[in-house]
């Protein structure tokens, strides 16, 4: 029974809606649709400096039916909340907010209907403006031997949106920034950068790697781009290294993580197409014993006993 499954830790069961109840469901979810659809770009545009109510607002939309906007002939609400959303984009850096905002572009885009063309040149123009200012920033930053933290803590904040977007979808087309995310990770293996930026960076690097290998043809692979990927897979794994032993708790931790998240993702499984053996990474002993004492020493540290002096 449902009481005994929930009991014991199982879902409980749930009643089968009949024809006339699913009618109902989805008549209910097209109207509440259709309602948010008309009133959800003023409420983005009235709360867009709202932290707390924004994070919410920006992932109302992967909930709609987006039929609704064919059918009733909305067009014009959805060039309304793709104008809001853009500009939230723009001002905002929590993780949050821009991670949703990116998951909710990705629903607009990846579907069959008429409304993916205006969703996908929006989204175009917004990663257009998030690369345009991202590299505007980024020559300043490599080639200045000094970096004032008005351009640092830009910078960092165009990473941390570019890397919300990179989660949710594969922009290298749009975006060709390897190279760039590359460079700051070097700088600061010479400790010449910022630590959250370091850190968004090596979070950054391991993203767009990771695209480099899903899109590459698992039939017919290019031996040109299966190099260029070991290579950038190589370089990064020794950057991660490097930081892992120099660099500050919060940079060593996501060096840390993106080595063991590079070392899964090109692991001896590759071999099961055999044309992607190039790319399987097997890092030297001394790699490993670093990785080792990195768990030894953060995760399973002994916590020092508080002291407690007498009155």
């Amino acid at each position: 029974s449902s009481g005994i499954n929930a009991e014991y830790g199982g879902k409980p069961r749930q009643r089968e809606l009949n024809t006339k109840e699913r009618r109902q469901l989805e008549a209910d979810k097209n109207s509440l649709t259709k309602h948010f659809i008309a009133e959800l770009p003023e409420l983005l545009s009235k709360f867009s400096t709202d932290e707390q109510k924004i994070v919410s607002l920006v992932e109302i939309p992967q909930y709609f039916h987006l039929e609704v906007y064919v059918e009733h002939r909305l067009n014009k609400f959805l060039e309304l909340l793709l104008k809001y959303m853009q500009n939230i984009v723009m001002k905002h850096s929590d993780s949050d907010v821009l991670r949703n905002c990116a998951f909710t572009y990705r629903y607009f885009i990846n579907n069959e209907l008429s409304i993916q063309t205006t969703a996908a040149v929006a989204f175009r123009q917004l990663i257009d403006e998030l690369v345009t200012s991202f590299q505007s920033k980024i020559a300043e930053v490599l080639e200045s031997e000094t970096i004032s933290e008005q351009s640092e803590c830009r910078l960092l904040v165009d990473m941390k949106r570019l890397y919300a977007f990179y989660q949710a979808h594969d922009v290298t087309d749009l975006a060709d920034i390897e190279k760039d995310v590359s460079a700051i990770i070097t700088k600061a293996n010479q400790h010449q950068m910022k630590d959250d930026i370091t850190a968004t960076a090596v979070m950054l690097m391991q993203v767009i790697l990771s695209w480099a290998l899903y899109r590459t043809n698992p039939n017919e692979p290019s031996r040109t781009e299966l190099k260029k990927l070991r290579k950038s897979v190589v370089q990064l794994v020794q950057q991660c290294d490097e930081l892992i032993q120099f660099g500050a708790p919060n940079v060593q931790k996501e060096a840390f993580i993106t080595v063991c998240d590079m070392l899964i993702i090109f692991a001896p499984q590759l071999k099961q197409n055999p044309t992607y053996s190039s790319l399987i990474v097997v890092p030297d002993k001394s790699v490993q014993i670093r990785l080792r004492d990195y768990v030894i020493t953060t995760v399973f540290a002994e916590e020092e006993p508080q002291q407690f002096q007498d009155d």
